[in-house]
């Protein structure tokens, strides 16, 4: 079982192959990878029968149909578009919660988790959207605070009154640990992550914003835009 096909061509899977061809072997190769856009050149270079041995699937299988939409910002002031960037995360967020569904944010950063967090709250606060983010009425709550508040995590434990947790490389194993289960459990309903939470954790949210500002790059093009999705 051969994952992450689409490094084959860095050597991983040519073992595999000698190894066929040089004992003769019948040996069954499953090879999986969810970014291979010429499965079928892969396939005839493996020697798969397209008919039988070839499988794809697109997202027609999907249980939520996905749609992904993209905004781009042009505005060259940092400041302002920072503030044009945050708004534009909080209304996609805030849409989301209204319709009974959770929300991940990812992030460039370890401190832009709790940058992002607090400006939602802030925004919440502000826009009087706090109960659209609150957990308190959720059965488990009072008893799930008393575990949160033994974190040493300042911002974890401020956080979860509102709602809202973190995530990221820097948080003790145990903090993430008890993220996680918060968010999957519904106890947390925006979470703000990097993307090491893409790496072995599955935590399944209805909407993913990912909120990127990538202002060191100097675009000389008037028509180019700084992309946000």
């Amino acid at each position: 079982l051969c994952d992450q096909h689409h490094h084959w061509a860095y050597g991983s899977g040519d073992e595999n192959l000698l190894k066929v061809e040089s004992t003769q072997t019948m040996i069954r190769i499953v090879g999986l990878s969810a970014t291979l856009p010429n499965y079928l050149e892969v396939a005839q270079f493996l020697r798969v029968n397209p008919d039988r041995g070839l499988f794809f699937f697109n997202s027609s299988y999907r249980p939520v149909p996905l749609a992904q939409q993209y905004i781009g910002i042009s505005e060259h002031n940092f400041l302002a578009r920072n503030e044009l960037l945050n708004e534009i995360c909080y209304n996609k967020v805030v849409d989301s919660l209204k319709h009974g569904h959770q929300a991940m944010v990812f992030v460039h950063s370890r401190k832009d988790t709790g940058k992002t967090a607090a400006k939602l709250v802030e925004l919440a606060r502000k826009n009087g959207d706090l109960e659209t983010f609150g957990n308190d009425t959720h059965p488990q709550f009072e008893l799930v605070k008393l575990e949160v508040l033994k974190s040493r995590n300042k911002q974890l434990v401020e956080l979860f009154e509102d709602g809202i947790g973190i995530h990221h490389a820097g948080m003790l194993r145990a903090d993430r640990g008890l993220t996680e289960r918060l968010f999957s459990e519904g106890l947390l309903k925006v979470l703000v992550c990097t993307a090491t939470l893409a790496w072995g954790v599955n935590l399944p949210a209805h909407t993913v914003v990912i909120k990127f500002n990538n202002h060191a790059q100097v675009l000389p093009n008037p028509q180019a835009k700084k992309w946000w999705t």
